[in-house]
């Protein structure tokens, strides 16, 4: 099952992990003038994209309406101990999000031993 974390905005960081391989994947879209203008689209637009897409495909979709400053345990340090440090502000947003709804949605609680282990990267 892959797992697709959003922060939409004028730059939009994503955040994805797939769970039979094991992988994170981090990134941004910029829809200003820089060169990832893949669209402008303000973040209502991105997610009724995200909603048709998830309906054209039956697939769950799960939102969360949660501020970055709901998310700020995980500072960049906790980040670089999951393996999900990203030099872009708005991936790393994403993954705060997406490591969130691990621990806590999916109840994957033993990510929190990352705090424990020394830095030890889990999966």
């Amino acid at each position: 099952m892959k797992i697709v974390s959003l922060d939409p905005g004028g730059t939009t960081g994503y955040a994805t992990f797939d769970s039979e391989t094991q992988t994170w994947g981090l990134g941004e879209v910029k829809t200003d003038s820089g060169e990832h203008n893949a669209a402008l689209l303000i973040s209502a637009e991105y997610i009724g994209v995200v909603k048709l897409f998830c309906i054209m495909n039956r697939t769950k979709l799960i939102m969360s309406n949660r501020s970055n400053k709901d998310v700020t345990y995980l500072r960049g340090a906790e980040l670089k101990r999951f393996g999900v440090w990203s030099g872009s502000k708005h991936a790393r947003d994403a993954a705060r999000h997406l490591l969130h709804y691990r621990i806590f949605i999916k109840d994957e609680k033993e990510l929190l031993n990352v705090w424990r282990d020394n830095g030890a990267r889990p999966s």
